[in-house]
């Protein structure tokens, strides 16, 4: 995919392309309504799971994001609005790109110990054209991820651990680029919720980042571009439908 040029202006990033060179990420902000925004904060997650869209019509989108929020938010009064915000924020994002396709995903966590220890990683290849590969990810409700600011040299040396010799082992993997991170990386103030993040992924040059720890309940909404076929290809190999719904983690 080309570089977002239309993102970068149209979010206010003129050194957009500066910081995903220098440091792998750029955060924006979504440009939110104060009543979006107010919505979003009142949400209560009472329930764990994925929804994940591989450019599905709006008609099915909409049918199933129902079923999802209605099993994860406590009030459903609130599944309407909470729906017309994720579109809306899908034809922002989608107005800015080069690819008018992207997969969706949507997850929503309860208050979890499973991430009280980061799970530090770069994101590989969701699809097999050459170009730049990117991912935007955003917490509508709760802690944002983790990102860890490091240069080229940083994330490529990051990625070769990731794969060389001390992490034959799979099971010490995490823990030896736990430690990586944790020797390089500074105390870095959280992004703020609503907070929107490009990313690199898919390869050396791929941003660091983890799940935050979870405390309270958390939704998270992300975004892959791509061509229709690239989003068919990969829903192909993960062996879902274009629309589907999964709960728990």
């Amino acid at each position: 995919m080309k570089m977002p040029h239309e993102l970068f202006e149209k979010f206010n990033l003129p050194d957009g392309e500066i910081q995903l060179a220098e440091k792998g990420f750029a955060n924006f902000d979504l440009g939110l309504t104060a009543e979006q925004r107010l919505a979003l904060d009142k949400l209560h997650v009472t329930g764990t799971g994925t929804y994940n869209n591989y450019a599905a019509p709006k008609r099915e989108t909409v049918r199933d994001l129902t079923k999802f929020f209605n099993n994860v938010i406590r009030d459903r009064s609130q599944v309407a609005g909470l729906i017309e915000t994720v579109l809306d924020i899908r034809q922002k994002i989608k107005d800015t790109l080069p690819c008018k396709s992207s997969w969706m995903s949507v997850r929503a966590f309860q208050r979890t110990p499973v991430f009280n220890m980061p799970r530090w990683h770069q994101d590989g290849i969701f699809y097999t054209h050459t170009g730049n590969h990117f991912k935007i990810a955003m917490a509508l409700k709760g802690p944002s991820t983790l990102f860890f600011t490091a240069d080229q040299d940083m994330r490529t040396r990051f990625n070769q651990l990731r794969f060389g010799a001390a992490c034959d082992d799979r099971s010490n993997m995490q823990p030896v680029l736990n430690g990586f991170v944790d020797h390089f990386r500074d105390d870095e103030p959280a992004i703020p919720t609503q907070t929107a993040t490009l990313f690199n992924v898919g390869f050396q040059d791929a941003a660091i980042h983890s799940e935050p720890p979870i405390s309270e309940g958390r939704l998270f909404l992300s975004f892959v571009p791509g061509t229709r076929r690239d989003i068919k290809a990969l829903s192909q190999s993960w062996g879902e439908e274009r629309s589907t719904i999964k709960m728990g983690l």
